[in-house]
């Protein structure tokens, strides 16, 4: 400690002798704590926060993608770039705890927040559920009617209003995620006209044809790992379950590069309802193809596989393009720790910034999380709407893209990152009423973190989540 503060010592009287103000520099901000923006994180960064606190000197600039807004150790806000011990302020002991780290090995900068693109916030986007129903599937009041807290009460999430733009050369760019899409579905067979008969192909055949794509003048497009695909979902229509703006074959499935915890299978959506299957790779399904890196939580995969279950390079030419290889997203890395223990039986999502309870929901009040603690689906919505825990009282259920959030594709039985404590199989529901069919609602499964339906009479667990 003696040496920090004598470094911080040193950097401070650095900062008030200077001939001029630090200055900043051409580079970009790297990440939080690279207040000069030189693209790297140093003494001159401490140096220049100093200045800015001490001697009125150009304040840090802005966080990468945007300003504040991040989570920090226990929960506290990260107010902006500098602001790296992330509770909610701008003062020595940032400096303090940027030199501790720099020169003593001290914890990294709490990250910068993950931001939409359209406006700041999390790049999670709104379901687009906008209407309420009750277990019995009848339309209710959102704020008043049964089964308080729905999805459709709380539209949470980049709002769908001018989310997609039309780019007019056939693709689609999404303004919340930053990812571009192809408008139509991938027209395989090259004869103009889109349909599963001539278009659908096998899993490995259609990453291929991602990877060689050059379409809309652009060569570097993929084919979407879970996550994205389920991001252009909309949860508030039907047939298909998907802004008007895109074109969708109506009935067969769309691959995902993200395979299954049985690595001979791989995910896909179906364009009417947005179901999600694990299906055989060898199966053949339809193709909408992706680019950019976009602001969505990593999917968690980093391995690859071959259609004979043999794990394979991800630089391999067999099965090229695979979510494993391109892992694109918000995930750990070496510094970045997406999940905080907060200590107090809650978990912060960096990425997101949402607040999620560790373990599932204790209904029973016991102490143990078990199948004691299962519901049906509006005594789950109301138990989360009225839950006060860890000194807060503004939980609720989490709407399925929330909830699939948290869903770790690398990991299996249970998919999910250890910091939380998993319910013993099961599934978890969601807020988000399925809208083919109103006396259903969304969950995920535990074991594999497939998204999938099941009436609102159904008992399963619950975590309730707070924010962003």
């Amino acid at each position: 400690m003696k040496k920090i503060i004598l470094v911080a010592l040193l950097a401070f009287l650095a900062s008030r002798f200077w001939s001029e103000y630090p200055i900043a520099r051409a580079g970009g901000v790297s990440e939080n704590g690279d207040v000069n923006g030189d693209n790297g994180l140093d003494l001159s960064d401490a140096i220049y926060l100093l200045s800015h606190l001490f001697q009125g000197g150009p304040a840090p600039l802005d966080c990468p993608g945007g300003g504040g807004g991040g989570l920090g150790q226990g929960g506290g806000v990260v107010s902006g770039n500098g602001d790296v011990n992330g509770d909610n302020g701008l003062d020595l002991s940032d400096a303090i705890y940027l030199l501790a780290h720099l020169f003593q090995g001290g914890p990294a900068p709490v990250p910068c927040p993950v931001t939409g693109g359209s406006g700041g916030g999390s790049a999670l986007p709104d379901t687009g559920q906008t209407l309420c129903h009750t277990a019995g599937g009848v339309m209710t009041d959102c704020a008043t009617g049964d089964c308080p807290g729905q999805d459709g009460f709380y539209a949470i999430g980049c709002p769908p209003a001018d989310r997609f733009v039309d780019n007019l050369d056939g693709t689609v760019t999404d303004t919340c995620t930053e990812l571009t899409w192809q408008q139509d579905t991938a027209d395989v067979s090259g004869d103009g006209v889109r349909d599963s008969d001539g278009d659908s192909i096998a899993w490995c055949d259609a990453l291929d044809y991602s990877e060689a794509l050059n379409f809309a003048g652009r060569d570097d497009w993929r084919l979407p790992n879970a996550n994205e695909l389920q991001s252009i979902i909309d949860y508030g229509t039907s047939n298909p379950a998907m802004d008007p703006l895109f074109i969708a074959v109506h009935g067969p499935f769309y691959w995902t590069s993200t395979t299954t915890d049985n690595s001979g299978k791989a995910v896909a959506t179906r364009s009417p309802d947005g179901v999600f299957e694990h299906l055989p790779k060898n199966f053949t399904n339809l193709v909408r193809a992706v680019r950019g890196q976009g602001l969505l939580p990593d999917t968690g995969q980093t391995l690859c596989y071959d259609t004979a279950n043999a794990e394979i390079d991800c630089e391999s030419a067999i099965c090229p393009g695979q979510d494993g290889l391109y892992a694109i997203g918000c995930s750990p890395g070496d510094r970045f720790v997406r999940f905080v223990d907060n200590l107090d039986g809650t978990v912060t999502d960096v990425g997101t910034g949402l607040t999620w309870q560790q373990d599932p929901a204790d209904v029973s009040g016991d102490g143990v999380a078990d199948v004691g603690d299962i519901l049906s689906w509006c005594p789950s919505v109301d138990y989360c709407d009225a839950l006060n825990f860890a000194g807060k009282d503004d939980w609720r259920l989490p709407n399925i893209r929330e909830l699939n959030s948290i869903t770790d594709y690398g990991r299996f039985f249970p998919s999910i990152d250890p910091i939380f404590n998993p319910a013993a199989g099961g599934a978890y529901w969601s807020s988000t009423t399925n809208f083919s069919n109103f006396n259903q609602a969304w969950l995920i499964r535990s074991g594999n973190g497939l998204p999938v339906r099941d009436t609102k009479q159904f008992e399963s667990n619950l975590r309730a989540v707070r924010g962003p």
